[in-house]
Parts: structure tokens; C-alpha cells; sequence
């Protein structure tokens, strides 16, 4: 029951949390924890709340878990907020004169008296520009995102603290000498991860694919359930019928049977693109949803009506063990060249194409982190790539070309990096590993995820997004992870047993793009027409609206791709007119109850 109070203490506590070493904490808390706790059951907030009186503001760097949580000092007059380092469960907040709101949720602090909705149109840019290194921004002015592994203190003068607790051990190192005793450190790590999450007495589940990451879950649990009595466990999987190419039950439906998971089947087509919207668009928070949102929603809605209420995903299996992360850079720098060679080699024929291609693409193109050329020299060098990239309207730099010019003028300057590649010596791959593990991105899709599972009533959890996977996958020698020719090996090769072995063997990544585009073309056009008329987006100047259609009705006709940045664009166009539609109602409301 929340709040909790502590009234001796004079402490008040609100967490959305799941704390992951609660042995290690009861032991270390004995005394703080007798001194609050006023019943048997020790719940995950009695030890957030007792690491706050045992260790104060630095009670985060102790805590393991998914979380996001307040705690209002009364003695000190001060609120004090922190959030997981993987960004699991959000937190929002709004500092005022005399008061400081905060949620789970941006509209909560928006439903508070007095809180304007104004748009805060340089997060807009970010939007259209598909930009992501501005952590704290959203899209309303004054409402700010608590970051990923940070902390806030606030009191009667305002913020007094925002700091980082948490991020990865830069020097950690982790060497074995042979690849097994890496599988089996990896296999402890990430059973202990999925137990974890499954700490439930309801019904659990997997959004299981074709794909190493599900997979790896399933695996897990099957594992768990041998040495321990686990929740019912059940799998969704997608059922793709006119585009057999996506479809990966003939990977993934043995692995079920294997444990004999309960298996239930989403009917891909039934589920197409923007289907009853408004029903499954963007929600007042921001624009944010995914192109597969209808298919995601109807399987988390299955899931809940089999009872489940804890549901999991393989979302940063690519981060943690993928990613085409190579290390040829450090073979380099270490005089080991015919090794080098070998490996350029297999990666040109792998891939078809030119082993001089390869070497500029995997050797040339990261070496330039580590030459220190004069500014004026990088910046030709900038120049000169901003000239190639001229034909190609839809890059990053760019923009789409219906964006409005005037847009470019809002983004901000790219947030400085705080570790260079030369911070990584002779290791460009675990710098891009790095890079990987603490994209901004992964904080967007984390929330966007939680959120969607929440309306329906269901957590939302990643096993593979746990901070003690993300240091091993940072410590280990990267070429562990991945080898030339096989993309995931150390996942793959953890998998021998747990699963099938065709399954493993088999287990691919699928994109279930031509679903997509099916969508789009053949099924939404008489959603999307609509949303492509008196567009809000361009009376507001943030887009031109007839070059938006051109796109579209080029798509239609020619049958072009319909790609990320018109998808970005419409859920922009979506979400204003939830605004919209909702100030309308809030009128009509406040109209009402002054009559």
C-alpha cells in the first residue's frame, strides 16, 4: 500500500519498482528495516524506503532492479527521485514555485491544476529529425524526463542535485581462457536475470519469435522450472499467413512444446497497421508508438486474458550480444595483420562484396576515431560527407524533404559524448559496444513498451535489459560475442540444450517489414488520407503537407517504400489531434461544471 509512511523517520515514499537483490538487502538493512517495517511481508518499497535511511541520497547505487520512486524528507524539506540505470520505468517530472509534480506518466503531471499544454516545438525537431540525445527533453514546455540511472533533489530553492549514480565499469575486464567457461558465466547471469523477473505468483509470459533473444528466455524458464516451482508460463507468437516469410513458428513453436508452454497465436493480418484508429494511436504523453503497435497491443491483451500479468520480451538482445560489433581495429593496433586479413576476408564473402569495401568499412572508417587530425581537417572531412549525402533527402542530416525548413533552425546542438573513442584504446569495438548499451534510443522504446503493456494492466520486463548482463557484455572481449560469420555466437552457442537444436540452429533474425508495407499500400490508405488533409502538423509550419501526400501517393502508385520518417511524420499528425481532441473535451468539461 503506497504511500508508504514512515513517521518517526518522517519519510514518505511512492515507487513503481522491482528490487532484484532482496537477500542482499535484508541482510545489509536488519535494523532499518525492524525499525519501519509494521508487518511480516517485506515488500520491494520497505527496502527502497529503508536504503534511504541507511545510506540517504546515494540509496540508488545499492538498489538492483527496474524502478522509479520519490521520497519526500520531511525533516529536510527535500524530494528525492531516481530511476533504474536501463531505463525500465520512467519518471517525469515539473518543477514549480512552491510545488513539484512528478509521474509515471507526462499526462499526469499535465491533469495537475494550472499546468499549461504548451508544445515544446525544439522536441518536436528532435521528432522529425528522428534525434534522440536530448534525454531530459519532452514534448511540453516545462515538463522535464528524469534520465536513465540519474537522481534529483529538490527542495524550497530548487534543484539542488542531478547526478549520475550509475554507469558502466569502463576498466572492468572479464577473461577466460577457453569460450565455454564464458557460456556458463552468461548462462548464470542470465537465468538469475529471467528469475528475477518472474517473481510472481500470477501467470507469466514471453512475446516469443523466431529470434535468439525470445528464444534465449524460453530456454531460461524451461531451465528454472526443473530446480523451482515457477509461475504458469505461456508464449504469444504472430502468425503471418499471405507473408509466409515473416512468419517464425516453425522456430519458435517447437521450443514451446519442448517446456509445453501454453501457446497462443496472434493473426498478423487481422492486426495490420493503424487498424481501428484512433483506437490504437498515440496517447497525450507523445508521439511515440511503434509501426507494429496494433499487433503489440493484441498480443499483450491476449496474454491478459490467459491471466497473465507479468509479460516478457527479448527487446536489447541485439544490444547486449549483437549488434555486427567486430573487433578488427584492436588485430590491427596489435600487430596481429595476417589474422587480421583471415578475418576480412570471411567477413568480404560472407557479405559478397569486396574485400577492399570491407576493409574501408570495418577498418579505415573506425580508425579515424583514433587519428587526431587537426579541426579544420575534420571539418572538410564533415563537409565533404554533407555534400555526398545532398542526393539523399532522407537522411538524418536532412531531414525528409515535407519537413519545413524552419524546423532545422530548433535542433539543438548534438550533446557532446563524454567518452571519446579514444577513451577505449585499441578497443574501438567495445567503445561501440558502449555506445550500443547506453543509447538514448533504448530509453524512448523501454518507455514506450512500459507504457503500453501498463493500459492493458501487465508489466512490462527484459531480461536482457538488467545492468549485470550489460557489464559482462561490456567486460568480455567483443569478438566473444560476435564472429565474423556468426552474429550472436556466444547467445547461440548458450542456447545448446535449452532449446531444440533446430531451433538454434535455425533461429534468425526476421523483420516483418513486407507486412509493413502491405499495410500501409493496400490497408490504411483510407486511415491515412484523412490524416493527410487540413494537416495540424502544417498549419503549426512544422511540416509541408503537400509534399507529404506526394510521398504517399507515389508510394500507392509506384510502390515505393513507405518508410520510417512519413511513419514519424503521421504519428506527429495523430498526436496533435489527441491533443487537440482532449483540449476540446477538458473545455467542455470546465464548461459543464461552471453551469
Amino acid at each position: 500500500e503506497q504511500p508508504l509512511l514512515d513517521e518517526e523517520a518522517g519519510l514518505v515514499l511512492v515507487a513503481d519498482a522491482r528490487i532484484d537483490n532482496r537477500d542482499e538487502l535484508q541482510r545489509t538493512l536488519r535494523r532499518d528495516l525492524r525499525r519501519s517495517v509494521r508487518r511480516d511481508l517485506i515488500t520491494d518499497a520497505d527496502l527502497i524506503l529503508a536504503a534511504y535511511r541507511r545510506w540517504g541520497t546515494d540509496c540508488a547505487a545499492h538498489l538492483l532492479g527496474d524502478f522509479a520512486f520519490a521520497v519526500w524528507d520531511r525533516r529536510k524539506r527535500q524530494l528525492f527521485a531516481a530511476r533504474d540505470p536501463m531505463a525500465m520505468r520512467p519518471f517525469y517530472y515539473r518543477i514549480e514555485e512552491g510545488r513539484v509534480l512528478f509521474g509515471s506518466e507526462v499526462k499526469q503531471i499535465l491533469a495537475a491544476p494550472g499546468v499549461p499544454r504548451e508544445i515544446f516545438e525544439p522536441m518536436v525537431a528532435m521528432h522529425l529529425f528522428r534525434r534522440f540525445d536530448r534525454h531530459e527533453w519532452t514534448f511540453f514546455q516545462g515538463i522535464s524526463r528524469l534520465n536513465a540511472g540519474h537522481l534529483l533533489v529538490v527542495n524550497a530553492d530548487g534543484v539542488q542535485r542531478l547526478d549520475r549514480f550509475w554507469d558502466l565499469d569502463l576498466e572492468k575486464r572479464i577473461s577466460y581462457s577457453n569460450q565455454q567457461a564464458y557460456v556458463e558465466h552468461f548462462r548464470a547471469l542470465f537465468t538469475e536475470a529471467v528469475s528475477c523477473r518472474l517473481r510472481s505468483d500470477k501467470p507469466a509470459g514471453l512475446l516469443l519469435s523466431g529470434g535468439l533473444d525470445s528464444m534465449s528466455i524460453a530456454g531460461a524458464v524451461g531451465q528454472l522450472q526443473a530446480q523451482k516451482a515457477m509461475p504458469r508460463f505461456h508464449v504469444i507468437s504472430w502468425a503471418f499467413d499471405r507473408f509466409s516469410q515473416c512468419d517464425e513458428r516453425e522456430v519458435s513453436e517447437p521450443v514451446a512444446r519442448k517446456y509445453d508452454f501454453p501457446s497462443h497465436h496472434i493473426q498478423a493480418e487481422n492486426a495490420w497497421t493503424l487498424k481501428d484508429y484512433p483506437a490504437h494511436g498515440p496517447d497525450v504523453n507523445d508521439p511515440f508508438i511503434g509501426n507494429y503497435q496494433v499487433l503489440i497491443e493484441q498480443s499483450v491483451e491476449k496474454a491478459c486474458d490467459e491471466g497473465v500479468r507479468v509479460l516478457c520480451t527479448g527487446a536489447r538482445g541485439d544490444i547486449m550480444g549483437g549488434e555486427y560489433i567486430f573487433d578488427y581495429p584492436s588485430l590491427f593496433w596489435s600487430g596481429r595483420w595476417k589474422r587480421l586479413l583471415e578475418e576480412l576476408q570471411l567477413q568480404a564473402k560472407w557479405r559478397r562484396q569486396s574485400v577492399l569495401k570491407t576493409c574501408k568499412q570495418f577498418l579505415v572508417h573506425p580508425a579515424r576515431h583514433y587519428i587526431f587530425l587537426p579541426k579544420y581537417v575534420k571539418r572538410l572531412y564533415s563537409l565533404v560527407r554533407r555534400f555526398r549525402n545532398q542526393g539523399n533527402q532522407l537522411t538524418h542530416a536532412s531531414g525528409a524533404p515535407w519537413i519545413q525548413s524552419s524546423m532545422r533552425h530548433l535542433l539543438p546542438e548534438k550533446t557532446p559524448d563524454p567518452y571519446s573513442a579514444a577513451t577505449f584504446p585499441a578497443n574501438y569495438a567495445r567503445w561501440q559496444r558502449y555506445q550500443a548499451l547506453t543509447a538514448p534510443f533504448n530509453d524512448q522504446v523501454a518507455t514506450w513498451q512500459e507504457w503500453t503493456y501498463a493500459r492493458q494492466g501487465c508489466s512490462f520486463c527484459d531480461p536482457w535489459s538488467d545492468v549485470r548482463i550489460a557489464q559482462f557484455a561490456y567486460s568480455i572481449p567483443q569478438r566473444v560475442l560476435n564472429k565474423t560469420t556468426s552474429i550472436k555466437h556466444l547467445t547461440r552457442t548458450a542456447l545448446e540444450g535449452w532449446v531444440p537444436e533446430d531451433s538454434r540452429k535455425g533461429a534468425r533474425k526476421v523483420s516483418p517489414e513486407p507486412f509493413y508495407q502491405w499495410s500501409m499500400r493496400e490497408q490504411a490508405p483510407p486511415v491515412v488520407r484523412p490524416l493527410l488533409s487540413e494537416m495540424r502538423a502544417s498549419s503549426r509550419g512544422y511540416v509541408r503537407e503537400g509534399a507529404l501526400n506526394d510521398h504517399f501517393a507515389d508510394a500507392i502508385k509506384k510502390g515505393n517504400s513507405v518508410g520510417m520518417a512519413f511513419w514519424w511524420t503521421l504519428t506527429l499528425e495523430m498526436w496533435l489531434r489527441r491533443l487537440e481532441e482532449e483540449g476540446a473535451a477538458d473545455r467542455l468539461e470546465e464548461s459543464s461544471t461552471k453551469r
